[in-house]
């Protein structure tokens, strides 16, 4: 019996480890055919690397890059590591992530919808320009102190320089930024921008037409070439179009009522059973999800404790994000209920009313009523409020010791799975840089490039702290073009069945770079907003 248990436990354990889920999730949800967007994959915890050529069905493979942080929290050092892939949907409609091999491991896949490219969002049809602006609003029509999202997004086609926005102020409105700037790439009527989105809360705060003026932006304008030194700025000053918001006043007889598209609720017990012991904690979470507004306008749920029951609430959890271009408030309530004597308890049931938008309508979500019948639990006489209980004999209790057993063995057989796995962290990368470098003049003389693949990965990760999952990670240590130029024809070669070459020429740029100096990496656009 003892010796199945113990298979048991073992196969449960590789399993897991088989099978562990790899955390991933994307950078934004609004995206538009031949526009860019990044896939976070965190690989903390896994040595293997993510096979993303799954993804080339539906989406372009733009690059890749990896990113390391370091934490320290109550006293203890945490590390994140994650590959950032960067990817454009080729069509629109609803596309999946799949969930993407990582060693042994697996992502959990996503879901998107991709939409169209919009056709005329250029000022008066010019095609030609180098930067413009567009901005929209999730919803031309609201309720009064029931917030829109303006999305700002500045579209441009040469580096900008001094960037700066005139006074931003709408009387009858209050606005605050909604999420961090985001920046991608997109195509439109053939050209290729750079975008830099803006996403504010614009809470009307009077009913009637709100006007929303222009948004203005200037600048310098740079020129392409960064090798013409004499290239001169060209100053810009654009402006978007106005919007308005009709502000309704708000419906029905309560003017605090909760106003929303959508309202889910959600109400958990930690404890399902009719009946409990004195002293056994019930913990009870109610989350309200409502579609369109922020936190801030859920209201506080209070509830009435029953006699004989001492209860202990936990902070309130708030939240607010965008999903499909909606807001999406949270809060989230928890209690933990002891129960200090015996009978009956009946925790009543909570009303939660609230008016749809979508159907202007008064609704009502009901929190169904819960009952326990609370016993004694055998060990001191307590008192009772409504229900006689009878002593109970102690039950006798015997040593088990084969319990321990499994637990010791059980203990041994996890401390020696994660012996082999820092065992196999520490056994990577133990060549030496002249072993990559002999490895590397071996795959050019071969001619093989999925050796030469393998051998600058390994030769670049011999240079630098950094994990180099792939040669695309490497452009990022150096701003040799030329080598980007090869490693970009490699690649080519590699995933498309491309011709290359251009072995010497390679090993060339290699040993050039080898007895130079890593150039600094060039800083990237600051954000629109400064802090």
């Amino acid at each position: 019996m003892i010796k199945y248990f113990i298979h048991g436990i073992i196969l449960f354990l590789l399993v897991n480890i088989a099978f562990a889920i790899v955390p991933a999730s994307i950078d934004r949800n609004n995206i538009q055919v031949g526009q860019t967007f990044t896939l976070n994959i965190d690989v903390s915890h896994t040595n293997g690397t993510p096979e993303i050529d799954t993804l080339r069905n539906n989406f372009d493979i733009l690059g890749t890059s990896n990113n390391s942080q370091m934490s320290i929290i109550n006293g203890h050092m945490n590390s994140q590591k994650s590959i950032m892939v960067t990817l454009s949907p080729k069509t629109p409609g609803k596309q999946q992530i799949p969930a993407i091999k990582v060693g042994s491991d697996v992502t959990n896949p996503i879901t998107i919808d991709v939409s169209k490219t919009p056709q005329n969002i250029m000022p008066k049809g010019d095609t030609s320009a180098q930067v413009f602006i567009d901005v929209s609003l999730n919803n031309s029509s609201t309720y009064v102190n029931v917030p829109v999202i303006y999305s700002l997004k500045l579209y441009f086609t040469a580096p900008l320089n001094n960037l700066s926005m005139a006074n931003f102020d709408i009387p009858k409105a209050q606005i605050k930024p909604l999420v961090k700037n985001t920046q991608y790439r997109t195509k439109y009527h053939g050209k290729e921008y750079e975008v830099i989105e803006q996403k504010l809360l614009i809470t009307p705060n009077k009913t009637g037409t709100t006007e929303i003026p222009p948004a203005r932006i200037s600048g310098l304008i740079m020129d392409h070439d960064s090798n013409n030194f004499f290239a001169s700025p060209s100053n810009f000053n654009i402006q978007s179009k106005p919007l308005t918001i009709n502000v309704l006043p708000v419906p029905g007889k309560n003017p605090q009522a909760l106003l929303a598209k959508k309202l889910k609720v959600t109400d958990s017990w930690s404890v399902s059973l009719e009946s409990i012991t004195i002293g056994q904690p019930i913990t009870r979470t109610i989350t309200i999800e409502a579609t369109g507004v922020p936190y801030n306008l859920i209201p506080e749920l209070k509830f009435d404790t029953p006699k004989g029951v001492n209860s202990y609430p936990d902070k309130t959890l708030t939240d607010t994000s965008v999903v499909d271009d909606n807001l999406l408030g949270q809060k989230t309530f928890k209690t933990v209920y002891i129960p200090t004597s015996t009978g009956i308890i009946k925790f009543p049931e909570t009303k939660i009313k609230w008016w749809d938008i979508n159907k202007k309508v008064e609704k009502t979500e009901v929190l169904e009523s819960k009952t326990y019948t609370v016993l004694t639990d055998g060990k001191k006489p307590v008192a009772s409020f409504g229900v006689a209980t009878t002593p109970q004999k102690p039950v006798k209790t015997t040593f088990k010791w084969w319990r321990y057993l499994v637990i010791t063995i059980a203990l041994c057989i996890i401390v020696l799975i994660i012996a082999v796995i820092i065992r196999r962290r520490l056994g990577l990368g133990r060549r030496t840089t002249q072993q990559n470098y002999t490895l590397l003049k071996k795959a050019i003389h071969d001619k093989d490039i999925k050796a030469l693949n393998h051998a600058l990965i390994a030769l670049a990760s011999s240079y630098t702290n950094k994990k180099i999952y792939t040669i695309s990670d490497i452009k990022e240590l150096t701003n040799n073009t030329t080598l980007h130029e090869l490693i970009d024809k490699l690649n080519l070669a590699l995933y498309k069945g491309y011709p290359f070459d251009e072995f010497d020429t390679l090993l060339e740029q290699i040993n050039i770079l080898s007895r130079g100096k890593k150039a600094k990496k060039a800083d990237f656009l600051k954000n629109l907003y400064p802090e």
